[in-house]
């Protein structure tokens, strides 16, 4: 029997209605089933009379997936970018040097079949040159927004990931020092960002001073205080540099 996700090895025989077709394995070439252990072909001749008859079967585009997809469709012996970051609704990839005359495409079948799930695609461009750690993106598929949002541990963060830097592989490094956190602390959060320490510690009644350099993460960090009810009572945010 023919056996792929999603596809019923059994169907409706569409010159007669009283019987059923059963789409045998690609791998039974033979119209005398030699390929099929004689006792088990045996067994269904017993129940059934049976018929061996075309059947055309199209598994298009909308069937296969991304993996499939790219294999089929990009140069022999290269890599395919099958995995990626996701932050919120954007998925990040870092495609290489090799693969930039195919990035709009590939862009497009990684879109196409984790949509809705992921809205935007972008890839990083060129080195991180700028003082506040953001990489530089060409959006290749879906909407132009990067604003995008975020739960770790009970807390919502909304931020623009083209404008601030986010790092996806610290969340539980900010479990584990925030777990050492009581209530009446004093925390020191010297590069802030968006407050993925800051509003947790507070929503554990900490007292928190938050500084960043970047006025596009202090922004979205008040933005999370309202997100969040993070009261302004345990709180003082500034906007200098960390070092200072």
């Amino acid at each position: 029997m023919l056996d792929k996700p999603r596809i019923k090895p059994i169907v409706e025989d569409p010159e007669c209605e009283k019987n059923r077709l059963a789409v045998l394995s690609e791998k039974i070439q033979n119209p005398d089933l030699s390929e099929i252990p004689k006792k088990s072909l045996n067994s269904i001749k017993e129940l059934c009379e049976i018929e061996i008859v075309p059947h055309s079967l199209t598994l298009g585009y909308s069937y296969w997936g991304a993996d499939h997809i790219l294999k089929q469709i990009l140069p022999p012996g290269v890599e395919v970018p099958s995995s990626f970051e996701t932050i919120g609704h954007v998925a990040h990839l870092n495609i290489c040097e090799e693969l930039l005359p195919y990035k709009n495409v590939i862009a497009k079948v990684i879109y196409d079949k984790n949509q809705p799930r992921i809205q935007t695609i972008v890839n990083k461009v060129g080195t991180i040159t700028n003082e506040f750690r953001v990489p530089s993106f060409e959006i290749l598929a879906g909407k132009k927004s990067m604003e995008t949002k975020v739960k770790q541990y009970g807390a919502t963060f909304k931020w623009d990931y083209g404008l601030v830097y986010w790092n996806s592989r610290l969340e539980h490094e900010h479990i584990r020092l925030i777990s050492l956190f009581k209530k009446g602390d004093v925390v020191c959060d010297m590069f802030c960002g968006i407050g993925p320490f800051s509003i947790p510690a507070a929503q554990k009644g900490c007292f928190v001073y938050s500084n960043d350099l970047n006025p596009h993460s202090i922004k979205y960090l008040k933005i999370n205080m309202g997100i969040n009810k993070w009261s302004s009572l345990l709180s003082h945010i500034t906007w200098m540099h960390g070092s200072s």
